[in-house]
Parts: C-alpha cells; structure tokens; sequence
C-alpha cells in the first residue's frame, strides 16, 4: 500500500500511563487516515504521487472536511482538482521500514510519534555530546513524563529552524543545481527499530543521492562551521539518517545552515533575516564503522533504560540534570518537613561538596585580592581620562591601546510607589514567580540542648 504505517496499536510499556488516553486519541486516528488515503487512491486509479500531491491540499487546506469525508469523498475531491500533471515519484527504500507519512500527520500527532523511538536529533544526547539535553531530560522525552511545573522552553529556535527549513534547501539548490526527491515518509531502521529518521530532504548531486539536513543558526556561530568544520552535535545526526535507511545507494549526507538575524518578543518568534548567498554547506561521507556504532549505542541506551524505565545516569551537565529534576519533580513545599537522609548513602558527597567549598572560598579570595591590585593600577588611567569615555595609547604605528571608563544606564522601579499610585497597572503587569529558582546549601550544624 502507498501510504504504509507501521505504528504499535497498543501503547509500548516504556510510556507513562498517564498517556494511554492521547495514544488511544492519537494513534487509531492516524491509522485510520492512512487507510482511508490508500482506499481513496485505489478509487481514482492516479499514480501515488498524484493523488498524494492533491490530497495533501485538502489536509492542509480543509483539515475538518478531509477528517469527516468518507474515502469515496476524498476520491471525488481529489479527482475534481486533480490537473493532470504527474507529480515525480518518490524513491523506494527496501531496507528501511516505514513508520508513517508525516505529511499526513498534524504536528502534536508528530510529537507524540516521535516518543516511539530515538530520532536524528536524539542522537548527539546518546552519544553525550548535545550541549542542549541531557540523557535523563531525554529519557523522560521519550516517556513522556508528566511536568509537574513549567520551566521557560525555548521555543522561539525551534521556530525559526522549523519555519526556514524549506528556505535552507532551496538555497543550497541554487547554490550546487542539486535536484529535490520528494519524501515525506518517517522511517525506522530494521536492524535497530528504536532508531528512526525524519529526514529534512533527500537530493540528486551529480548522479549521486545524498541525504539533506537544514539547518539556521545566529549569525554570531558562524565560527563553529571555519575550516570546514560541521559542529559536533550535527554529525551524529548526519550519520544517522543513512544508518537508518541502510542503502548503498546513497552517498553521505550533506549539511546546510543559513545564519540569521531574528525578531523575537517575548520569546515569540516573529521572523528573520538572512543571505542565501551565505549559506555555508558541508558534506559527511559514509562511515559504515560510525553508522553501526551509533545505532547500537541508541539500542543499548533503550534497552537499558527506556525498556525497563530506569533512569540514566547522570552524564555531565549538572544544571541541566537540576532542572529536569524540579521539572519533573515539582514546585517545592516549605511544609513537607524535614527528611533524614543516611549519612552512609551520601557522605562521600558531603566530604566532596564541603571540600570545594572551601578551595573555592579560597580562590574567591585570591580573585577579589587580583581586582583590588587591578583597581590600583586603573586609577591613574580613570583619572587622566578626565570626563572622556575613551582613550588611546600609541603602541606603534600598527597598535594602540584602547582605555574605556564607561557609563551604565540602570533603570531602577519603586514598586512600592508604583503600586499605590497606579494599582491596576500594578496588579497587570507584576507577578511573583513563587519558584523561579532555588538555591542548595550545604553546612554542619550542632543539635540544639534541651
């Protein structure tokens, strides 16, 4: 059938039950949209691409009519707007399977499909080297872990690459005259089924198919791609996706970034701006030793914790792990009383934590006694400077020093006069944030004498 799914009917055991209602939701309705489509395209007798192609304007266009049509509906819309050009058609992938085809699935169905398996963008946290999650954060991803408090996402990046996607491929086409094969389908591989493949785009580049990943960045990274470098966090998904697919026929996989200014507020992405011409673009050859290496590090990383939902390890990046423990956690309660802790279970971290307390409050010391000597030597030039902001000190004919004694602009708010001269406004825009952070200490006491 063309339009092919292989989605589990009953949820798996490594999600949290408080989600066995949204997969009930979720997934028969996706099936049942798979086979409504592949009932429709026998009707009208089109090529599979065709039919697709106008199918897909409905689902976009006319969501609630496409959800409520029977198939013999969804034949006659098709065949009514169908203009008798034959759309190009898609490439078959033997030695993958298919998972679904995400043109036909709505974004919160995409994300919650997404939790069957470890993806490209998954694969740098297994490998433990994404500077954005961690494998614990990526263990309750995966199992949807309920949040029990709100912690600010970044949403307005996710945005902007989802956004500028389609404006990355077009100008790397441009740019090399590669050719787009259409794909829309998800895929997982057979060899690792909890590995799976989104994949931005496949390309034809010289008679050679290669693997498109796109990709935005602030103009200020523009570092982390010099001398032909690709940021690490990006090959493991480069390798990924050709690991999945597991065919010879394609070559690598490219890599292209455009590098924006954005217009965000309030963490509301509201656009950007960029110069095709600046796209910078890379190309990862197969490595069939690295393909295999991290697809058995994704099923390990399953087996070990998803399956038997026990949480990883921490891995390195103990803000993170923080956060996700008070996300998952939950806001703390002052009146919960005091825990007793065994001091056998923790002493070693107790020794550890008071041990660098105090080599910091050492370099602290040393570090205040360094700016205090600073301070001295600065003087005379504050001085000399006068009411001037800036100076310059000749070197040679090429250098010069540059001496800076700078206004800051502090706007500072009597919320206590604001209050009671404008309470409404007052009351509209001040909140209290009951937890926006919290703070750990450590420290010996003695027991009080009755």
């Amino acid at each position: 059938m063309y339009f092919e799914y292989n989605l589990p009917k009953v949820m798996p055991v490594h999600m949290d039950i408080s989600l066995l209602s949204h997969y009930g939701a979720f997934v028969p309705k996706i099936i049942s949209r798979m086979d409504k489509l592949n009932i429709a395209l026998d009707i009208t007798g089109l090529d599979g691409a065709s039919f697709s192609r106008c199918a897909k304007f409905m689902f976009d266009n006319f969501f609630e009519k496409f959800e409520k049509c029977t198939p013999e509906a969804l034949a006659e819309f098709v065949m009514i707007i169908y203009d008798g050009t034959v759309a190009e058609p898609r490439l078959d992938w033997p030695n993958a399977t298919v998972v679904v085809d995400t043109a036909f699935v709505r974004t919160e169905e995409w994300e919650f499909i997404r939790m069957l398996g470890i993806g490209g963008s998954d694969a740098a946290v297994v490998y433990g080297i994404s500077p954005y999650t961690t494998k614990r954060e990526l263990y309750h991803n995966k199992c949807g872990t309920p949040s029990a408090m709100s912690l600010k996402p970044r949403t307005a990046v996710f945005a902007r690459g989802h956004i500028l996607e389609d404006k990355v491929v077009t100008a790397f086409c441009k740019k090399t005259g590669a050719k787009q094969i259409p794909e829309t389908r998800m895929f997982c591989s057979k060899k690792h089924p909890h590995s799976t493949a989104n994949i931005d785009q496949f390309i034809e580049l010289d008679g050679k198919i290669y693997i498109f990943e796109a990709k935005t960045s602030i103009a200020e990274n523009v570092f982390a791609w010099t001398n032909d470098q690709v940021p690490a966090y990006y090959l493991t998904q480069m390798r990924q996706y050709p690991a999945v697919m597991d065919d010879d026929r394609i070559a690598g996989t490219y890599i292209g970034c455009l590098f924006t200014k954005d217009f965000i507020l309030s963490d509301v992405y509201m656009g950007s701006t960029f110069e095709e011409s600046r796209l910078l673009s890379r190309l990862v050859e197969r490595d069939p030793d690295a393909e295999d290496e991290l697809l058995t590090l994704e099923t390990d990383f399953w087996e070990m914790h998803l399956y038997p939902n026990i949480l990883p390890p921490p891995d390195g990046d103990p803000d993170r792990d923080i956060e996700a423990f008070r996300k998952y956690s939950g806001p703390a309660d002052p009146k919960a009383g005091t825990i007793s802790l065994p001091l056998s279970t923790f002493k070693k971290n107790i020794e550890q934590y008071l041990t660098l307390g105090k080599e910091r409050s050492q370099l602290e010391k040393q570090v205040e006694s360094i700016k205090a000597r600073q301070k001295d030597y600065s003087l005379p030039l504050i001085e000399s400077l006068g009411i001037a902001t800036v100076g310059e000190i000749p070197i040679d004919s090429m250098t010069y020093y540059e001496v800076k004694y700078s206004p800051r602009q502090r706007v500072e708010t009597d919320l206590s006069k604001l209050e009671l001269a404008f309470p409404e406004a007052y009351a509209a825009c001040v909140t209290c944030n009951p937890e926006s952070s919290r703070v750990f200490y450590l420290r010996e006491k003695k027991n009080k004498l009755i």
